[in-house]
């Protein structure tokens, strides 16, 4: 009950959409319903939020480095490299084939990442995220 309270406490009143937690369990990012991303880098214990406006529906943190993140928004997919300090845009994405619905790091290579809309467009990294080819229409 400890750890939910410590997740609760940073979060009051906030609605995460979407979470990830980095492999040693210290770092976590969330989308929450102010339009922001939040961080923590003690396990939930403190929170800090970036002034990024997103809408904010999915976001991944690489298992080999919390400070490497990628997140979706209803237009694109940023990526940043230290921590939401600095944001890059990777990738533009069509309305028209829905949001980023998940992201996921390859377990067996952290090189590899994968992206899906809900309109279920499949797009692949293998550059850790740097870049994203379309591979498909589901």
């Amino acid at each position: 009950m400890e750890e939910l309270t410590q997740l609760i406490r940073g979060l009051k009143n906030k609605m995460a959409g979407s979470f990830d937690i980095s492999a040693d369990g210290n770092t976590i990012y969330a989308h929450s319903n102010d339009y922001k991303i939040y961080m923590s880098v003690n396990g939930g214990m403190n929170w800090t939020n970036h002034q990024i406006f997103t809408s904010g529906y999915s976001i991944a943190v690489s298992p080999t480095n919390s400070e490497r993140v990628i997140y979706g928004e209803k237009e694109g997919l940023y990526l940043s490299v230290d921590g939401l300090s600095s944001v890059i845009k990777i990738l533009d994405i069509d309305v028209n084939v829905g949001i980023i619905s998940d992201i996921v790091f390859a377990p067996s290579n952290t090189n590899i990442v994968y992206m899906i809309t809900n309109g279920y467009v499949f797009y692949k990294s293998v550059n850790s995220g740097a870049t994203f080819t379309k591979m498909g229409n589901l």
